[in-house]
């Protein structure tokens, strides 16, 4: 199904010109687009308030474990005037189904990795072998079922989210899946922008979990300004920037590793890179305002500016929380100011599966370390608020 919500656009410069933005979840790239003078169209599954209350219009689509509906996203294409965007941008939602994004890229000019490179990027046979060419660590990769241990895991190709990720056990592999050893050590990301050959980094994120019994490794967060050591910062660009020389990367995409400290020092395992923007983007727009359009010039011309606005040593964290139960509360719910991805009021009331995303926490520190702390307690907040005003379905 999709349907379409309308809404006032607001923006804090004068408007360039219109984009289609599509993710799962479009708000950050809405607020950055909107910061850096767009007016923004977006496709997302969610049409929480915040992106309804940017976006000159909002269409919904719904999404399964691949990304997006790909019949429902034909359709809410077909409802919206392409010829008055120059172009669109894209989030999470295609990382499983390229060929969606190919299918979009035929009708409107795409503003970011083509679907080529994300099929590359996110196949696990090309991109382990890059890794393997350039001599980049990371954890051994196994394409045949492996015995009963405890360190190995089994990844869905083109998942996101960490939700597809599984204890392997005596698991029988499948073409949509591979297995990967776990490697015990600090989550960490870079956001980098890329112009095929270059990388500019943007930021250095700690990164951690929300797991639940059936989904071990669902993502819990992102910590702006991880306290990293230089040779760990060190290793993470020259990887991204290998990665970037090896795929043609452009634009903003993130690279997640693990920090494994031992006797020989500080080493990083490179996990995934996720072609495309990146929820970690939310971090550092509200400091630097000009990432997006970043983003746009290193896709259409390659020019890869550097870092105008100085980031602030303290650090932003975003959390997500997730409904550990089914709840359900009424419309006119009073969400905290540091609530970003909040549904939608215009409803009565609002349902929420248990296990599925309710919104976004942010919190400021010092630290990263300080930020996460916060914003696990404002996880912890909200589903406490949540409990109290909920409602009988």
């Amino acid at each position: 199904m999709s349907g379409i919500h309308g809404s006032l656009s607001s923006g804090t410069c004068a408007i360039k010109k219109s984009i289609l933005i599509i993710a799962l979840s479009a708000r950050p790239y809405v607020e950055a687009a909107v910061l850096a003078g767009y007016d923004v169209t977006a496709i997302d599954a969610y049409a929480d308030a915040q992106t309804v209350t940017l976006c000159a219009q909002v269409c919904v689509v719904d999404y399964d474990e691949r990304g997006f509906n790909a019949a429902a996203l034909q359709v809410a294409l077909a409802s919206l005037d392409l010829t008055r965007f120059t172009g669109f941008v894209y989030g999470s939602g295609f990382e499983a189904q390229p060929l969606v994004l190919r299918e979009i890229a035929d009708r409107l000019p795409l503003i970011g990795n083509l679907p080529e490179v994300v099929a590359a990027v996110k196949s696990p046979f090309s991109f382990f072998k890059a890794l393997q060419n350039h001599n980049i660590e990371y954890p051994a990769v196994f394409w045949a079922a492996a015995d009963n241990r405890a360190d190995i895991l089994i990844k869905a190709v083109g998942g996101c989210g960490g939700s597809h990720i599984q204890n392997a056990g005596l698991t029988v592999l499948n073409a949509a899946s591979y297995l990967q050893q776990k490697i015990e050590g600090d989550a960490v990301s870079l956001l980098f922008i890329a112009n095929t050959h270059r990388v500019a980094p943007v930021g250095f994120n700690l990164q951690w979990l929300s797991p639940v019994p059936d989904m071990p490794y669902r993502y819990g967060g992102a910590a702006a300004n991880a306290a990293l050591s230089f040779g760990v910062k060190a290793q993470l660009v020259h990887a991204a920037e290998k990665i970037t020389q090896a795929f043609g990367l452009l634009g903003l995409n993130s690279m997640d590793a693990i920090v494994k400290r031992g006797e020989n020092g500080e080493q990083v395992f490179v996990l995934e890179i996720n072609p495309r923007l990146s929820a970690t983007l939310d971090l550092y727009t509200h400091v630097t305002h000009d990432l997006f359009e970043r983003h746009v010039q290193a896709c259409l011309s390659q020019t890869l500016f550097e870092q105008q606005d100085a980031v602030r040593p303290a650090s932003r964290a975003q959390a997500v929380v997730y409904a550990d139960e089914d709840v359900c509360y009424k419309g006119d719910f009073t969400w905290p100011h540091w609530v970003q991805d909040s549904p939608s009021l215009s409803e009565q009331s609002v349902k929420i599966n248990g296990g599925k995303p309710v919104c976004t926490v942010t919190a400021d520190a010092e630290t990263a370390q300080a930020a996460k702390v916060l914003a696990q307690a404002r996880v912890d907040e909200i589903l406490q608020l949540l409990k109290k005003n909920r409602s009988i379905f």
